[in-house]
This record gives C-alpha cells, structure tokens and sequence, in this order.
C-alpha cells in the first residue's frame, strides 16, 4: 500500500480506504498485538506471563514485553531445534532458558 502511495499511483484517499480496510480484517487478537507492539507469538507469551494475574504498572508491563520478545527470539535462534519436542536434552534445555528469562521478571 505504501510502496503504492509512494510511487504515485495510489492517492490519499485511496491509501486511507485500503488502510480502513486492512484494519477491518484484523481479528481482534492481531489488533491488540499491534497495540502492545508486539507480534502474535511475543503477545501470546506476554498473556501467559500477565493473565488474569497479575497487575503490572506501565514500567513493569515494558519490562515484560522485552522479556517476552528476548525469551522467543534466543528459543528461535538457539533451542527450538529440529524435534527438540523429542529429545530430553533439547526440552530441558529449552525449561532452563525460559526459567532464566523469568528470573528477570518484575517482582509482582
């Protein structure tokens, strides 16, 4: 849409009707993951940290984002190998760098 835009072929209006539209379609769990500023598979970590309990001041709820975004990335990145769901070294691996990331959770 913005590439559009920028190459002129699409007007304003025509950018804000798209965009209109684009928001339409989002379920609401994709509006919301927009609205945290975090992506679907960060938001579903921050809802297990976070819900129903407990509650977080701004400051703490930022902290716990970037721990969310930090805990998926370094899995991706480092222990979520092929078949680690098989492997008893991959799955413990895996509990001992979530229960690392949590330590640094605010006190709550």
């Amino acid at each position: 849409m913005i590439a559009e835009y920028n190459a002129g072929s699409a007007s304003v209006e025509q950018l804000f009707e798209q965009l209109l539209d684009f928001i339409r379609r989002m379920s609401d769990e994709e509006q919301r993951a927009v609205r945290e500023g975090l992506d679907e598979e960060e938001l579903a970590i921050f809802d297990l940290l976070t819900r129903p309990e407990p509650k977080l001041t701004n400051a703490q709820e930022v902290e716990v984002k970037a721990i969310a975004r930090r805990l998926l990335a370094k899995l991706k990145r480092e222990k979520l190998i092929l078949d680690w769901r098989l492997k008893e070294n991959a799955k413990a691996d895996v509990r001992q760098t979530i229960r690392e990331e949590f330590d640094e959770l605010p006190e709550v």
